[in-house]
């Protein structure tokens, strides 16, 4: 008899370790893979060919829940350019992301609510007039794996 409970105890506990190993790895593993969405994103907006008299300056990305109420993941992947182009050509060239007239150090946009960028190589400046993000923000799929990082809630 004491066998059988020995056995129980040890089923048990291997069930209870298993339990624990995978909600472990399901937290670790869900923001790893927001990350790697993200960079992603990035990379692809930094692969882009910039158009004539365009400099790339800086990338910068950020995910979770960047705006509005309840819970979510947004990922908001930007670079940070300088160019002699208007913002009408700009808006043509990258036709499939958004371009905004950069205005300071910091990425300010309805789409960032809760979060922030700053960019770094604007420290200190003070002339922005040929500064422009262009910028790509998009959201997990709505009842996904990827909404369970605790950086959407």
């Amino acid at each position: 008899m004491k066998i059988y409970k020995n056995i129980g105890y040890l089923i048990i506990g291997l069930f209870s370790f298993l339990f624990v190993l995978l909600n472990g790895t399901f937290f670790l593993f869900v923001p790893l893979g927001n990350n790697y969405k993200l960079n992603k994103q990035e990379k692809e907006l930094i692969k882009i060919e910039l158009p004539t008299n365009t400099q790339f300056i800086e990338a910068q990305s950020v995910c979770g829940k960047l705006n509005g109420n309840g819970n979510g993941m947004n990922y908001l992947s930007t670079i940070l350019i300088k160019s002699n182009l208007s913002l009408t050509e700009l808006k043509n060239y990258y036709s499939n992301y958004k371009v905004m007239n950069q205005n300071s150090a910091e990425f300010e946009n309805d789409c960032l609510e809760h979060d922030s960028i700053m960019y770094s190589k604007l420290k200190n400046i003070t002339d922005y007039k040929h500064y422009y993000v262009v910028y790509t923000f998009t959201s997990a799929e709505f009842g996904s794996i990827w909404e369970m990082d605790l950086r959407g809630h």
